[in-house]
């Protein structure tokens, strides 16, 4: 079984990324700032997201 994470997986390239793999039967983390939108999406059965919380110390 094939497995990836994909950073800023959320939105743009690294969308088209997350899709690509998992359409082609990849398992894809999504490590991402803001995964709001990728939870909502019904097509993402194989994609475990990662919610990213920037802070400074």
């Amino acid at each position: 079984m094939k497995k990836a994470i994909v950073t800023g997986g959320a939105h743009g390239i690294g969308r088209v990324i997350v899709n690509q793999l998992a359409s082609e039967g990849w398992h894809v983390g999504i490590l991402d700032l803001n995964v709001a939108d990728v939870e909502r999406d019904e097509s993402c059965r194989k994609i475990v997201l990662l919610f990213l919380q920037m802070c400074q110390m």
